[in-house]
């Protein structure tokens, strides 16, 4: 198992793919335990055949309570519901009900209208941005579009936190 650093006090589960749901939940739980903060899925990991999204919800989460009653802080887990729009509401209303208080969305592949409408739901969940495949837009100073227009946009569209890399 092995996880990469992510900004100061998190980390994302890697490798990106291949790891079951249990697998999963105790290198997050290896990484809460060790004093890390947040713990999120990898833009690739939604819902595949050997790590499915409900599953993993709800080991993670078990496993994130666990890890703040034995550190007393505060753990995050930020599961990855990117896709159509029912399908991402339908997980986000799972990751709600399963006492989840992050998600996390793939800004740029699921539309501007779809985060808009996520947000409008008023679920009362954090919404973590990852911004996978604007490199396609922003990399190219000749032309395309900046980064922080991008952001802008998602911060009109209601996102909380913006993944900057």
């Amino acid at each position: 198992m092995s996880m990469q650093l992510c900004a100061l006090c998190g980390t994302i589960i890697k490798p990106k793919l291949g790891l079951r749901e249990a697998e999963h939940a105790a290198v997050a739980y290896e990484a809460w335990s060790g004093g890390i903060d947040i713990v999120k899925d990898d833009e690739n990991l939604t819902s595949q055949p050997f790590n499915h999204f409900e599953k993993r919800v709800r080991e993670t989460l078990k496993l994130r309570d666990k890890a703040e009653k034995q550190t007393g802080e505060k753990k995050i887990y930020m599961p990855n519901i990117s896709a159509e729009y029912n399908e991402m509401l339908r997980r986000a209303k799972f990751v709600k009900k399963c006492g989840g208080e992050y998600v996390m969305v793939d800004i740029l592949t699921v539309g501007w209208s779809a985060l808009q409408a996520l947000r409008n739901e008023n679920l009362g969940l954090v919404i973590h941005a990852h911004r996978a495949m604007h490199a396609a837009l922003t990399r190219n100073r000749e032309h395309g579009i900046s980064m922080l227009v991008l952001a802008d946009a998602a911060k009109l569209c209601g996102v909380d936190q913006l993944h900057i890399g």
